[in-house]
Parts: C-alpha cells; structure tokens; sequence
C-alpha cells in the first residue's frame, strides 16, 4: 500500500509541474492565421545552404539524412529520456518536397540529397528526390520550386534573398539578415514589391519557453526582477575546433580547379575545359619560350659580368688612383679621395672605407691594403669620375676631346671622364645589364602567362557552368538618383 501511495503522489507532482505554468499564465485568444498546414496544397522547397543551420531547418520541414536518423533512432532505444528521434517523425507533416539543394561543398549538397529520399520521417515516403545546384540562380530558375530556405554564411543572406523574391520564391532566410542599413532597405523593397512571404528564422524569440517567461514577466508573476543571469558556454563539442577536416572539403569546383591548374602550368586548364588544341599548345609555347629565352639571356649576362670583372680587375688599381688623382685635380684631390662615394677597403683583416685612405697611409704601406671587388666596387669604378685616376691608359690630357683620355658631356648639366680602358670596360657593363633586363622581361611574360592561361581557363569553365559576371548599381539614399557606385562580381 505504502509503494502505491509513493507512487501515485509522485504521478501527482509531476503533473502538478507540467500544469504549473499553464495554470498561471492566462493567455489571451489570436485569431488564427493558418487553419492547418497538411491540408495545403503541396510545397516544394529548395535548400541554399545545407551545412549546421540548413539540415537542421530541413529537418523541421521532415526531411533528415538517413544516418542522422539511425544514429537518433538508436540513441532513442538506448535512453529513454533521448526525445530527438521522436520529436522528429511526431512533428505534423507539411506536405512538402524537398526537390532541389545547393551547396559548392559536395559532402553538404550529397547530405541535403540523401535527405531529400531518406523514408523515415514525418509523411512517410518522398515524392522525389532533390537535384543539385552549384550555384543558387541555377536552383531560382527551376519553375517547380515554391519557396526556398537560405542558411549560406551571412554575408550572402540579402543577396539571395532578393534574387528569390524576383524569382517568385518565398523565402525563409536564416539570421542575420543583411550586413548594411541599405541590404535591409532593399531586401525589404524587394519583398513588399514581388509580394512573396518571407520570413526571417529568429529562432530563440519563437521558443515556447522563452515567451513563456514573457508572458510570465508581464503579468507581474514574479513581483519584481532582482537578478538576471545569462550563462555562455565557450567550449562546446559543436564548436569548430573540434571538427575534423574532411578530404572533400579541399576540393574546388571544375572553374576553380580549372583556373589554378592553369595558374601553376599554363594550358594545363584548358586540357581540362577540353578546349581546341591551338590554346594549351599557345600557352605552353609562350611558357617554354619564356623559360628559355630568360634563360639565354641570363647565362649571356653572366658571362660578360665575369669578363668586365676580371677586365677592370687588371686595369684598375688603388695605388694608382690615389696618386693619379693628384694629378687630375691638384687643387683639390683629397676632397676627390673622400668623395661622395665609397671603395670598401681591408687592412690586417680589418674593414675600411676609401675615405680614409690617406689616413691609413700614415700606418700602412700599400702592400697591407687591398680593396674588396664587391657589386659596389665594379659600378663605382665604371660610372664615377671620383675612381677615373685608377685606370691604366696612358695617361694626357683628361678635359679635351681626344686622346687616351677625353671628356664628354652628360645631357645639359654635366661632363664625364672618359679613357680608353674606362670605356670599354662600360660598354661591357652596359651589355650585361641589357642582358639582365631582357631576362627578366621574359621571366615577366612567363608570368602574365600564366595569369592569362589562369583566367582564360576560369572564364571557360564558368560559361560552360553558366556563370556570367554580374553587373549590378549599388543603392545609395544620399545619391539624388539613388546610385552610389557600379558593382561587376565574377564568382566561380
């Protein structure tokens, strides 16, 4: 007698708190907007956006992938309390097909289609099933769509929603919206103009228990708020860093694959667009061209470096411009020696510069000082007339027109130094860097070769998939004619 008691007082209780709120809360009557759903005619809805957010609205519209009904079916026969499985198939069935899926992630779009033909749920078995989109315009042209639920990442929510509406499709769109005031403007134009239902999916305000608390709070139940909490979880096992990549999630799209193929070897996209043989063969071409011509040129660069190197290595010397530029100007030769620009000296393994020279001439002898024959050291001696005295020509008169050494003018604001060693030795130095241009203007094309290749080979593919550049005005309420600027977006 005592267990049935026991028994019955806690049936008691538990329906005493199952009633509690009901009983307190006195709710006023709505007229009521949709009769009934299951009567209508049928619905046939498209997905844009099968990840996290979009199978779990596909599922409140009965539609779940076959192994997310295994696992919840099992999870339900192993603990009781797992209400998941049967919430799903006791929700009221919608009379409804889910026909179409986009999604560019191939595990996502092949999910929404398996969900689409998946016979466990609310309704029974499917009238058909889904076809993929790779891009959501495609899924907007298909006349037998009715409406169409938009769960991408946020930043496309108002753009697919308006071109929805202009499609005729009612939309329910995940939050958030829009990013801008102006997306907001337009998006809600777009709607009241094509007169489509539209629906924005603020889930946590249509939850029951929280307009419960609402209505809880205004009728004055509680007396008076002393505290209010919110608790935020940070580590959750739905969060991303505990989700593993999938090999399916690198893969790109055709246009994609297409284009950086292409970009990494130029032709090789358009094998892959199958296009006629004239343009891989053309790009491949201009990149063996490339390759070999800058090539040549490099190799032709080097070889005369090394020989006005070892040239000016045999008909230049430091003693010599020390003391000869005493001679090419007298008066002032030591401001000549110290100059504007710098020879790297060593001296008992110690560095230097040549502006010091005549004070390490007061410790040394010439024997103890080198001079270092670096990058600096072949450009100065060629192209200044501070280093003209250290060249070996028989030496005349530097500031006439003729002879071993000569003058000649620069432009209009200056004269040079020539001799006969200083200006052969140029001419090979001018050579080779004419070389080092040309090789790296071919090296410039092998790039822009491969840029062009690259888009050539995206540009295909994307009109073989039917995705064009879009032109489109940016809305601007502050512009008199509504126009704040010109937008072309090319996607793939």
């Amino acid at each position: 007698l005592f267990l049935v008691n026991l028994w019955k007082k806690i049936r008691r209780d538990a329906l005493k708190k199952a009633n509690l709120l009901s009983d307190l809360v006195q709710e006023k009557s709505v007229p009521t907007i949709i009769s009934g759903l299951s009567d209508s005619r049928h619905l046939n809805i498209g997905i844009i956006g099968y990840g996290g957010r979009g199978s779990h609205l596909i599922r409140g519209a009965g539609f779940a992938t076959k192994g997310w009904t295994d696992i919840v079916s099992e999870n339900a026969r192993n603990n009781k309390l797992d209400k998941q499985f049967e919430t799903f198939m006791t929700q009221e069935n919608l009379n409804c097909s889910l026909i179409g899926v986009c999604d560019l992630f191939d595990v996502r779009a092949n999910q929404g289609i398996d969900a689409s033909k998946n016979e466990i749920r609310p309704g029974g078995k499917p009238k058909t099933t889904a076809i993929r989109y790779q891009h959501y315009t495609d899924l907007l042209e298909n006349q037998d769509i009715d409406a169409v639920i938009v769960a991408t990442p946020d930043h496309w929510h108002s753009r697919i929603t308006i071109d929805a509406a202009r499609a005729g499709k009612h939309v329910y769109c995940e939050k958030g919206l829009t990013r801008t005031f102006d997306e907001a403007i337009k998006v809600y134009n777009t709607v009241k103009n094509t007169g489509i239902t539209f629906q924005l999916g603020h889930q946590n305000r249509q939850v029951e228990a929280n307009y419960k608390a609402k209505q809880i709070i205004e009728q004055g139940l509680l007396t008076f708020i002393v505290c209010f909490s919110i608790g935020f979880g940070q580590v959750s096992p739905l969060g991303p860093s505990n989700f593993t990549v999938q090999k399916d999630s690198i893969e790109l799209s055709l246009p994609a694959k297409a284009m950086f193929k292409s970009l990494i070897l130029p032709g090789w996209g358009q094998i892959q667009n199958s296009d006629p043989w004239w343009k891989p063969v053309l790009f491949a071409g201009v990149e063996t061209i490339g390759w070999v011509s800058s090539s040549r040129y490099s190799g032709r660069a080097e070889s005369i470096r090394r020989d006005f190197e070892a040239y000016g290595d045999i008909h230049w010397g430091l003693e010599r411009w020390y003391i000869r530029t005493q001679t090419i100007f007298p008066d002032n030769w030591n401001d000549i020696i110290i100059g504007t620009h710098k020879l790297g000296l060593k001296v008992d393994g110690n560095y230097y510069h040549s502006d010091q020279l005549s004070e390490l001439l007061k410790a040394y002898s010439w024997s103890d000082i080198s001079v270092i024959r670096d990058r600096d050291f072949y450009e100065n001696i060629g192209k200044y007339d501070q280093f003209v005295g250290g060249w070996d020509d028989e030496y005349d008169d530097p500031f006439d027109s003729e002879g071993n050494w000569w003058s000649v003018q620069k432009e209009d604001v200056e004269s040079i130094i020539l001799t006969k060693q200083k200006d052969y030795y140029r001419d090979l130095r001018h050579q080779s860097n004419i070389l080092k241009h040309y090789s790296r203007y071919a090296v410039s094309v092998v790039m822009f070769n491969h840029v062009l290749s690259g888009l050539d080979a995206a540009w295909t593919a994307n009109k073989q998939d039917k995705h064009f550049p879009e032109l489109h005005l940016n809305y601007d309420p502050l512009n008199k004619w509504g126009v704040g600027g010109v937008g072309i977006t090319f996607t793939w």
